[in-house]
């Protein structure tokens, strides 16, 4: 007789089993399980996530079967991971099938230590890259490096959300169309990393390839190929004398931006740094000056952040995001009017004042870029 393995082993070596089976969860059902499995221990939920999960939904790519997982102690159901899930499936009126697995617990400490092995970051989770290459093979991406596709496909969530922080924090489910974003702008990434090709001196490479400046360098190639390779070379490659041309500004400010202690691009951490958007609000606002033909002898950012949308001349994102101009042009990207008032929706749902009384007293936001510049 060989030896008898325990189905558990280590710390859950005297757990009493478990048992999985799909369910059809309905917003009653789950208003039901929300009300009575509760975990006082359960983190403080996040209406950012929520609103996602009700994107997903409502889209039409939340994934069947997605697994919701209780514990079941002394004849009590405890919800240890589905939370936001089953909000957002109440919210939404729609129902879908879930996998609902049951583990049956012998000990509270045992429902403690289940809880803390979902949602980690150490479980081995699937890139961009990878996702990006099993969707259209390897082919398509040729000699790119797999950490180059990373990139691209950040620039092309920033894009996808219409540079606008308040739908960024909502992270969209429907990574096929992200992908398909990406997949679409990956002519001009080819044509931007040529650009940068024996880049030296102080600007980094990594830092033309992080997802605010790389966001609006793809929309200036795709849109503006011939005058964004003469912008963005001398940006990477400082081939300019001219004091005053905005290439020159543009590439101090982002020397300045990546010396700052600590990571310049991680929020605000560090005392000169600025926002993703912030950093794309800049990079844009450099490039309208090339395209212009207009003088910036000095960039001072001032500023805090701003709601106002990010215009890049010669692309569609210099048009308003409402009108008909905009949505043609990037509904080719899936990135149309119906996609546009769906993240709207719920990046309104996914705010950090949402459910929350608002005060009286409202201040008004404003833009301060202040700079000193000249117009030819």
């Amino acid at each position: 007789m060989g030896k008898i393995v325990s189905m558990f082993v280590g710390l859950f070596a005297n757990l009493l089993g478990l048992r999985s089976r799909v369910i059809t969860m309905t917003p009653v059902k789950a208003a039901d399980i929300l009300q009575n499995w509760v975990y006082d221990r359960q983190r403080q939920t996040r209406n950012s996530l929520i609103a996602s999960f009700m994107q997903a939904l409502d889209e039409g790519v939340f994934r069947p079967g997605s697994q919701v997982c209780v514990a079941l102690f002394k004849g009590r159901y405890i919800l240890l991971d589905g939370w936001h899930r089953l909000m957002a499936i109440m919210e939404t009126g729609v129902t879908i099938p879930v996998t609902l697995t049951v583990f049956r617990c012998d000990t509270i400490d045992q429902v403690h230590r289940l809880y803390i092995t979902f949602d980690n970051t150490t479980s081995g989770i699937r890139n961009k890259a990878d996702l990006f290459v099993a969707l259209y093979g390897h082919k398509v991406v040729g000699n790119m490096p797999r950490k180059t596709v990373g990139k691209l496909i950040s620039a092309a969530t920033v894009i996808s959300n219409f540079f606008s922080q308040h739908i960024v924090r909502v992270t969209t489910h429907n990574i096929a169309l992200v992908l398909g974003c990406a997949k679409k702008f990956l002519k001009s990434m080819q044509q931007f990393i040529l650009v940068l090709k024996n880049q030296t001196g102080a600007l980094r490479r990594e830092t033309l390839l992080s997802a605010p400046v790389l966001a609006v360098a793809l929309a200036t190639m795709e849109w503006a190929s011939t005058m964004a390779k003469k912008y963005w070379k001398g940006v990477a490659h400082n081939g300019i004398c001219d004091a005053g041309d905005p290439r020159t500004a543009f590439r101090e400010f982002l020397i300045e931006l990546q010396s700052v202690r600590r990571n310049a691009f991680n929020q605000r951490k560090g005392t000169t740094s600025y926002t993703p958007r912030e950093i794309s609000h800049i990079a844009a606002w450099c490039w309208n000056a090339f395209y212009n033909g207009e003088r910036i002898y000095k960039i001072d950012v001032s500023a805090a952040a701003t709601k106002t949308p990010i215009h890049i001349a010669g692309t569609p994102f210099q048009y308003s995001r409402d009108s008909k101009w905009f949505s043609k042009a990037m509904s080719k990207y899936g990135l149309g009017e119906e996609r546009l008032q769906r993240v709207k929706k719920y990046a309104d749902r996914g705010a950090t004042s949402h459910g929350k009384q608002k005060s009286s007293s409202k201040a008004e936001a404003r833009v301060k870029v202040d700079a000193s510049i000249k117009m030819s």
